[in-house]
């Protein structure tokens, strides 16, 4: 069995610990990249769910409705 000297363990530990880090640092890059597909997903489904509200509120209106319906016999 070889035996090592402090210094040697030392270094081994710091290499553990740099490789340690690199992984965390991808594993915390690939979390962001996920965090901001679902925000954009997220935000697109806010999006989509404001036009239907503005399309049913006109759809809901008469006055609107019928307001459109002159404007679109007219085009």
């Amino acid at each position: 069995m070889v035996k090592r000297t402090l210094d040697e363990w030392a270094s081994i530990g710091e290499i553990i610990s740099a490789v340690a880090v690199v992984i965390s640092l991808l594993y915390v890059g690939y979390q962001v990249n996920q965090n901001t597909d679902q925000m954009r997903a997220a935000n697109r489904q806010q999006l989509v769910n404001r036009s239907m509200d503005a399309t049913k509120g006109f759809a809901m209106n008469p006055e609107v409705a019928r307001v459109l319906t002159k404007v679109e016999n007219e085009v």
